[in-house]
């Protein structure tokens, strides 16, 4: 069997930010006190064990998305 992860990646949430208050409105955040980690943090949003027989399903029902998404996207181009 085949094991597949999708996954969703973005930057690590600041742990502290600073805005400025004009009134009772919240103004621009000041950028040189935020603190933050590096990286990148990757969900994974869905798992999937595949047999042989669905992978290669898969693999057909892909190549018939593709096909039909160029050739949307030469109609568009002969239209332009």
């Amino acid at each position: 069997n085949i094991n597949i992860n999708l996954y969703s990646e973005r930057p690590a949430l600041p742990t502290y930010i600073e805005y400025s208050v004009d009134g009772k409105k919240l103004g621009e955040e000041d950028q040189s006190k935020r603190v933050s980690r590096d990286g990148i943090i990757r969900e994974v949003e869905v798992g999937a064990v595949l047999s042989p027989r669905a992978a290669r399903a898969i693999i057909v029902w892909l190549g018939i998305q593709l096909d039909k998404l160029e050739s949307h996207k030469e109609k568009g181009a002969d239209e332009a």
